[in-house]
């Protein structure tokens, strides 16, 4: 006797099941095997959650579909970039990459989990972060915390498998503001005796002169990392040489016998990142001549990237046969410069000379 099943019941059923990945449904609408539509049914995880993988057999087509799919499109299945309206139906990205996000997220968590980051049983309420607007840290905040503890996710999200870019976008060239200004806004953000009721002066060095954007910074403002109503963190920046050129860099330098970084007397124009994506050909070639085994890595990782450091030519045509940057006239800086050795005695040098690299600018070194 022929019973028929809603597929209410199937999803009841395998719910039941001590095992969802071994057992097996089939279904047959006719006793004729060539013309029967039989459909097979397997549960299966999807990131915690048990979905249901039809296969539907006729004759001897075989055809795939997922019984999310109903789903799938009432979220918002469109085959288009996101619409500029109200209706999160057509502006999809709203809805699917934030409120579907955050609820994946919670419904994953821990109930003991949940509760520590508010389960107050209560709407937010309409005021700072301190006084109960839970929404913003706990909905935004911990959402994001909680993607990027999950590597395989991040790697599908957003690693690039690319060196930096040589641009002036942050996007692109990555390095800057992931390895430098990320670095020090986390600083203030996780250790306890900068992240609140603590007034910060940031100091640094940029000039004018250095380049086109550096031009237009102003002299002091309110730094990035300033949280005056959340943790009560006033932050400021102050550039004290962004007036000066380099003439009074090296003369303040030279009037209290300070021995400038190792780099400057080997040849280099600026004391920046060792083998910065900026650096002219000559730089690199001086790289080749002081660290031929840091070269050589970098050739690695463009051949594994099948990406080249230069936006149009791989690092060894990049730097084809340029003259070395190096200048042997200080043998105790290329010394320090490759061995990594310094000392306090070699902070203060009375015998002070003009370092190699100065006043080159751009063209690097003696070059």
């Amino acid at each position: 006797m022929e019973e028929r099943v809603s597929m209410d019941k199937l999803r009841e059923f395998f719910r039941q099941l001590p095992d969802q990945n071994i057992i097996q449904i089939t279904l047959s609408n006719t006793r004729d095997a060539e013309k029967a539509s039989k459909v097979k049914l397997r549960p299966v995880l999807i990131r915690g959650r048990m979905c249901f993988q039809e296969t539907l057999y006729r004759g001897a087509q075989v055809f795939h579909r997922n019984l999310e799919r109903e789903e799938l499109e009432s979220m918002g299945l469109r085959m288009k970039f996101p619409a500029k309206s109200g209706n999160l139906a057509t502006r999809w990205c709203s809805s699917i990459l934030k409120i579907m996000v955050a609820d994946t997220v919670i419904r994953n968590l821990d109930l003991e989990e949940l509760k520590t980051m508010g389960n107050s049983q209560r709407f937010p309420s309409k005021g700072s972060i301190s006084n109960g607007r839970f929404c913003s840290p706990n909905l935004k905040r911990e959402v994001g915390d909680s993607l990027i503890r999950n590597l395989d996710l991040l790697k599908q999200d957003g690693q690039r498998l690319k060196l930096p870019a040589k641009s002036g976008c942050h996007q692109g060239r990555w390095c800057s503001g992931s390895l430098k200004a990320q670095v020090e806004s986390k600083l203030y953000a996780d250790i306890d005796a900068l992240s609140q009721n603590v007034k910060i002066l940031v100091v640094s060095g940029e000039r004018r002169q250095e380049s086109a954007g550096r031009s237009k910074y102003n002299e002091m403002e309110i730094h990035r990392t300033n949280a005056t109503a959340k943790a009560h963190r006033l932050v400021h920046q102050w550039r004290s040489v962004i007036d000066w050129d380099e003439a009074r860099v090296w003369d303040i330098i030279r009037r209290w016998h300070i021995m400038p970084h190792p780099c400057y007397a080997a040849g280099w124009n600026r004391c920046s990142c060792m083998m910065c994506i900026f650096s002219l050909p000559s730089h690199w070639a001086g790289i080749r001549e002081l660290f031929p085994e840091r070269f050589a890595e970098v050739e690695e990782d463009e051949r594994i990237l099948g990406f080249t450091l230069d936006n149009k030519l791989p690092l060894a045509e990049y730097v084809g046969s340029a003259k070395s940057c190096v200048c042997h006239d200080d043998p105790q800086a290329l010394y320090q410069l490759t061995s990594g050795e310094f000392s306090v005695a070699n902070v203060e040098r009375q015998k002070w000379t003009l370092p190699a690299g100065a006043f080159h600018g751009a063209a690097g070194g003696p070059c």
